[in-house]
């Protein structure tokens, strides 16, 4: 089944990367949830998500929703729009999902 077709059981930081992760710093298991995150390669590294979600279609995968980088691997924004350019999702396979109380807001 397509990522289209499916909801998303959980979704940290924001639909909106004018938002950015900001969103996910009051949430209270936010330390916890970014560990389990970067254990799994989903951040860090220079990986600057705005948005990841978790999805469970016959296994368990994020879409990771980065901002992009140019070929010097710095931020930039979009020539058209001036708004910071967005790098097309990224789907993970993973071996499990968070925690149920890591899944957080939904």
């Amino acid at each position: 089944m397509p990522v289209t077709e499916a909801a998303p059981l959980a979704a940290w930081g924001a639909a909106e990367p004018d938002v950015g992760w900001g969103r996910w710093y009051s949430w209270p298991r936010r330390l916890e949830a970014e560990k389990w995150a970067m254990d799994r390669g989903l951040i860090g590294d220079g990986i600057l998500a705005y948005r990841i979600e978790f999805y469970l279609v016959d296994a368990p995968f994020a879409r990771v929703y980065c901002f992009a980088r140019n070929g010097a691997g710095h931020l930039f924004n979009h020539p058209a729009t001036g708004r910071p350019a967005l790098a097309e999702p990224v789907t993970i396979m993973l071996d499990d999902l968070p925690p149920a109380e890591l899944l957080g807001p939904r």
